[in-house]
């Protein structure tokens, strides 16, 4: 190109100068700059312009100042025809010259157009791809139960989010385009402990280009509770920012099923301490009630022998102490559910009344006693003795958080549980209705940690000595037994309030009177009583009470021996026997291998384990007494004469 354009402008000035202005070499001047803007370019058609100038002002120095004249004669250069056949040949060189050109150009077009429509083409099928994918990742996106973003830590050290998907909208409220805008409208629905686990989490994983896993909770404008799993890993960008590509997914489900499975876990861990512990429990009780059999027993032996005064009075003490230690093995069966209870159908609000008369003792003049009875309570059916044993010890708890004074609160009220109400504590309990008893205090409360082992047996925040911690762990076993629900509701510094849920009892009053001892029951002379007992002491002590009473005793140590002398002597009014003993018969089979012979012989069985007393089959009859050791002299009686009586009948 640039030899080209040398040649054609060296041929242009050679002309000019020959022929001066009359030279049609002028013409390329004027052409040569126009062609080579045109095809190469604006600077080429300048610079072209600039030489043609120069040399045309060079030519007309010559002519003006040097004295160059023309040496052409143009008439006889017309005339010649060599003359007109280079004018031809100059002309069709020019012109075969800028059709190359042109053709180069317009070749070097065509391919640039070419290349145009082909850069087109491929862009068009990028975005079209990208186009796909973007659809693609959307869908799977919103298919996903996630939110799927891009946080930035943008130069000036602040936290923007960008990308957002539409799960924001679904699972946080919020428009996605909202959260670009401004993340603190995200912020919002996380509380200060949240937002400062992420911060650190991010500052973390800054520090070491690490991926980040962690686990947050969001709650909604409209008060709905989401957890979240978030992943993602850091990547640098351009100018000094970090982006995280995160996707949080909602465990929602996941979070409620762990929280239900770690429950449940701490619910059968606790039943499993409980089984423990009200095993071993019921094979204390069982030696301990004989031993008090024993003590009592001899003692009301003893005080018979002895004339009215300070010894006696001295065994009445005693005989209150066998009897108290004996209500503390029936307490610590309690909480194992293995207690014998005699439900009967109760107004709670008449047994609130009749505990008032010994709440006085067991509260400071500085605690005020407030109740609130509901009018027309519903019934429940529940053992007596066990809820005045529970209100105590929940007055007793309650007193003992008051330590400088307050107010203690008993009410009652009607309460429908459905499955709507079913939740917090009371999520174990059967929808239906229910009488509760409730009693709070404004004392210095339970912190949350320990309300959730609060009902552990042998669990208490109170100074050593001053609390075993069997209180409401009863309760709570008398609770269950009775198909009850006991609930703990307490704040710090603001106070606590236990609430006993009592199955509301809708039917019409029992038919059949409760059993009722006799005072002082008059022993029926002669009565021939076959007495089985293992331990040797008890059948000595009661083998000699009852032989005082004018009764006939036949004894024997074992149910073997029993149904030997039965099989020689079955004229017997009455049998007396222990359940558990040793040998092939226990109390129970004892029963019914004699009623095999004597179907209309009345039996009297006594147990040191509160589950055998009320175990019912295996020869024991509906009307059959049961006792529990130990048993006090009076009591016996009336069981004797009580079977006797039914015998007669």
């Amino acid at each position: 190109m640039w030899i080209t354009t040398a040649v054609l402008f060296l041929t242009a000035a050679i002309g000019i100068y020959q022929e001066g202005l009359a030279s049609p070499s002028l013409l390329g001047l004027v052409v040569l700059p126009i062609v080579n803007a045109v095809i190469w370019g604006i600077w080429l058609g300048v610079t072209t312009l600039v030489f043609a100038v120069a040399s045309l002002l060079i030519v007309a120095y010559f002519y003006l100042f040097a004295g160059r004249t023309s040496v052409l004669d143009l008439e006889t250069f017309h005339q010649s025809p060599l003359n007109w056949a280079v004018a031809a040949f100059g002309m069709v060189v020019c012109a075969i010259w800028g059709i190359w050109v042109a053709d180069l150009q317009r070749q070097h077009w065509k391919k640039a157009l070419k290349g145009l429509r082909e850069e087109n083409r491929l862009r068009e099928e990028s975005e079209a791809r990208k186009r796909e994918l973007e659809a693609h990742w959307q869908s799977i996106a919103q298919s996903l139960p996630a939110v799927i973003f891009t946080l930035v830590l943008n130069s000036n050290r602040k936290y923007e989010m960008r990308s957002v998907s539409e799960g924001s909208q679904v699972f946080w409220g919020i428009d996605p385009r909202d959260i670009e805008t401004d993340i603190q409208v995200l912020l919002s629905l996380l509380d200060a402990k949240t937002k400062t686990e992420i911060e650190a989490a991010l500052l973390e994983s800054e520090r070491t280009m690490l991926p980040l896993n962690l686990r947050f909770m969001t709650t909604s404008s409209e008060g709905a509770i989401n957890w979240f799993q978030a992943s993602a890993r850091p990547l640098p960008a351009s100018g000094g920012e970090i982006h995280w590509h995160c996707i949080a997914v909602d465990i929602t489900r996941e979070v409620a099923a762990e929280n239900d499975a770690r429950k449940q876990t701490e619910l059968a861990q606790q039943a499993q301490r409980q089984k423990s512990v009200g095993q071993l429990t019921a094979g204390v009780a069982h030696d301990f009630n004989n031993i008090l059999a024993v003590i009592l027993g001899n003692l009301e032996l003893l005080k018979d022998d002895q004339p009215d005064g300070e010894a006696v009075a001295l065994i009445d003490k005693a005989i209150n102490a066998s009897e108290k230690g004996a209500d503390l093995t029936r307490n610590m069966l309690a909480f194992s559910r293995q207690a014998t209870l005699k439900p009967k159908i109760l107004d709670l609000n008449e047994v609130v009344r009749t505990s008032s008369s010994w709440m006085s003792r067991a509260i400071p003049n500085n605690c005020d006693v407030e109740t609130y009875l509901q009018t027309g309570l519903w019934k429940t059916k529940v053992d007596e003795s066990s809820v005045a044993s529970a209100i105590l010890n929940l007055l007793v708890n309650a007193r003992d958080a008051l330590p400088d004074g307050g107010k203690i609160t008993i009410e009652t009220s009607n309460v429908r549980i459905d499955e709507d109400y079913i939740g917090d504590q009371t999520d174990d309990i059967e929808p239906g209705r229910y009488v509760l008893l409730a009693v709070s205090d404004n004392g210095i409360g339970i912190s949350k940690s320990d309300l959730e082992t609060v009902f552990e047996p042998f669990f208490t925040t109170k100074e050593p000595g001053k609390g075993t911690g069997l209180g409401l762990a009863m309760v709570q076993g008398f609770m269950r037994q009775s198909k009850g629900k006991v609930a703990a509701y307490s704040e710090t510094g603001v106070g606590t309030t236990i609430k006993l849920y009592f199955p509301a009892y809708m039917g019409e009053a029992d038919a059949a009177a409760p059993i009722s001892h006799v005072s002082n029951p008059e022993p029926t002379k002669g009565a021939r009583l076959l007495l089985v007992e293992d331990e040797t002491q008890i059948l000595e002590m009661l083998q000699k009470t009852l032989c005082r009473a004018g009764y006939e005793i036949v004894a024997a140590s074992s149910g073997d021996q029993a149904a030997a002398i039965f099989s020689e002597d079955s004229h017997f009014d009455l049998l007396i026997t222990d359940i558990v003993m040793p040998g092939n018969l226990q109390g129970t089979t004892l029963a019914r291998a004699l009623r095999a012979k004597r179907p209309d012989l009345p039996a009297i069985f006594m147990s040191g384990y509160a589950r055998e007393s009320t175990v019912h089959g295996n020869g024991l009859r509906s009307d059959d007494i049961r006792l529990m050791k130990p048993v006090s002299r009076q009591h016996l009686l009336s069981a004797i004469e009580q079977a006797l009586g039914k015998a007669k009948t």
